[in-house]
């Protein structure tokens, strides 16, 4: 082990980043394939995954890929989100290691870069996830809750057509905070 490392040593920087680049690609690509067996073979660990690959395949064939263009709004929202979702999650991985890495250097200065980042994806993270539980306000006083859900709750608009009444339809209201 040691002979390689030497060996790779013995190159120049970028020949030495090249090495790595193929390494971490080679890595990559086997890991995939790793879990992309590891699905097909039916593990009970990898059953919630393939659920997901459902889930995608449904999304991009009965949504995305369609003419309606509210169905195709929608289901390019959804995927977004959750799109949103993994890469916030890789960034808090990225930063993390990277702050850890700038602590035991001694960088205080990338310590304090990091953890700001850390704390604004955290902010981001708070953005994308399910907040509509009333128990993620509570601790909000109630007139002010009042004040900012009247007015960004969206307004119902009844539409009357010969005498029946045809589908509510929602337009969000905001008006400006005074």
């Amino acid at each position: 082990m040691s002979s390689i490392l030497e060996v790779i040593n013995s190159y120049s920087p970028f020949e030495q980043s090249l090495i790595g680049s193929a390494v971490f690609l080679f890595s990559s690509w086997l890991v995939r394939l790793i879990f992309k067996k590891a699905k097909n073979s039916g593990a009970h660990l990898f059953h919630e995954y393939s659920k997901i690959d459902v889930v995608k395949h449904t999304l991009h064939k009965e949504y995305i890929n369609t003419n309606n263009m509210q169905f195709s709004t929608f289901g390019s929202s959804m995927a977004l989100l959750h799109a949103s979702r993994w890469v916030i999650k890789a960034l808090l991985i990225s930063v993390f290691f990277v702050g850890l890495s700038s602590i035991l250097k001694g960088d205080w200065l990338y310590v304090v870069a990091s953890w700001f980042s850390f704390n604004c994806i955290l902010e981001a993270n708070s953005w994308v996830k399910d907040s509509s539980s009333d128990e993620c306000v509570s601790h909000v006083p109630e007139d002010v809750k009042n004040d900012i859900y009247n007015r960004l709750k969206p307004q119902l608009n009844e539409h009357v057509e010969s005498g029946t009444n045809k589908t509510l339809k929602s337009d969000p209201v905001v008006e400006p905070a005074q």
